[in-house]
């Protein structure tokens, strides 16, 4: 009984949260320009602040795991490279192919990690997954330009511009919050008191307003269409994927709030800028809305699940 109570509480408030910005659209209190401004809020100001607050609080040197990271990052490239060499097979339509591929490698770690870990584990003990989320969106970012790139529909006429994609990550806010982070936490350079009072203030409400986001975007009238496609993304995203790299981190000896960043990164749905991204990048943008929309869904359960076996079988 205790282990599904830990369940329910730790995805529930979560759920209620992005359900609340999802019946907010439907009754008109927010729209789709609220949402877009919301979003440039979210991600260029109250994220970078939090990830730059989390980062900048915990000893560095105690904190910062060089095999956790290269497990994660090694992971993801491995996985991308693996669905480059084997959904062609599959998949003829070059558009398709690179939506279908980046929503399989590509989690909503960014909206959805630091809150399952704060509800996971408290506030107090996700210095190790804020210390691997600029990794994390370093090596996204890179291999999703990448995949896009190699499997758009005009890629003969392309060619992968690494330094625009190199200038991009490094211009990222979330990149640079990290950066500042690591320097403050590396030299415990402190801040005066009202400047950490303030910061801490606009960094909580980061949290609330991308779950807000998130489910006001969630319009699952974009589904229709690839239910085929987009259900063998959601098995290879959220039980697949997880499956492998939870278990390999277990073997590691991983447990509690490491193994859990680990969990977080590989078990969450289908990233909300991949829809942006393929749509830019001339690949097919219309299967990578329905991905993000079937992920997003089924990942309630599934996360849920997860939780409860991973704590049944005390390794988180």
């Amino acid at each position: 009984m205790d282990v599904l109570i830990f369940s329910i509480n730790t995805v529930l408030p979560l759920v209620i949260v992005v359900a609340s910005g999802f019946f907010l659209k439907k009754i008109k209190i927010i729209d789709d320009d609220f949402i877009k401004k919301a979003n440039n809020l979210c991600f260029k100001f109250a994220l970078p602040i939090q990830l730059f607050q989390n980062i900048r609080s915990a000893p560095f040197q105690e904190v910062f795991q060089p095999k956790l990271v290269l497990y994660v990052v090694l992971g993801i490239i491995l996985m991308c490279v693996a669905l480059c060499l084997t959904v062609p097979r599959f998949i003829k339509k070059r558009g398709t192919c690179g939506a279908f591929i980046q929503g399989v490698f590509r989690s909503n770690f960014l909206i959805l990690g630091i809150p399952l870990a704060t509800s996971m584990f408290g506030e107090n003990k996700i210095s190790s997954l804020s210390t691997l989320l600029p990794f994390v969106i370093i090596v996204y970012n890179f291999m999703a330009v990448i995949v896009l790139t190699i499997f758009s529909d005009d890629s003969e006429k392309k060619k992968i511009d690494i330094k625009s994609v190199a200038i991009g990550v490094v211009k990222n806010p979330l990149i640079i919050a990290s950066a500042l982070g690591m320097i403050f936490s590396f030299f415990s350079i402190g801040l005066p008191e009202f400047l950490e009072v303030s910061l801490d203030t606009i960094g909580k409400l980061a949290t609330p307003l991308a779950l807000l986001i998130l489910g006001g975007q969630f319009a699952p009238d974009k589904l229709k269409g690839n239910l085929l496609l987009c259900t063998v993304v959601s098995i290879l995203r959220l039980i697949v994927i997880p499956a492998i790299f939870v278990t390999g981190g277990a073997m590691l000896g991983y447990r509690n709030e490491i193994l859990g960043s680990v969990f977080i990164i590989f078990a969450a749905p289908s990233a909300v800028s991949s829809y942006i991204m393929a749509k830019s990048m001339n690949n097919d943008h219309e299967l990578a809305g329905q991905i993000v929309v079937m992920t997003t869904a089924f990942s309630v359960v599934t996360i849920f699940l997860w939780t409860f076996v991973l704590r049944k079988l005390c390794l988180i």
